[in-house]
């Protein structure tokens, strides 16, 4: 079985759980500035669609931010 086959298994609310603790993740280790974190957070939680929280989670991250 090939891996698009097995995540068209995967319920829609296991892939936004995934999602959101992956967007977490980024935010607790400073590649997400709170603004897009909250913004991809909102997104995910109404998201309808696998390929719209894939998309969420496949978007480019900017360097951490380090302050100086």
């Amino acid at each position: 079985m090939s891996y698009l086959e097995e995540y068209g298994k995967i319920p829609l609310p296991k892939i936004r759980e995934e999602v959101i603790e992956q967007l977490t993740l980024n935010y607790a280790h400073n590649n997400l500035d709170e603004e897009e974190f909250e913004r991809r957070l909102e997104e995910a939680t109404g998201a309808e669609s696998k390929d719209t929280l894939l998309a969420l989670s496949l978007i480019h991250i900017s360097e951490p931010t380090r302050p100086y």
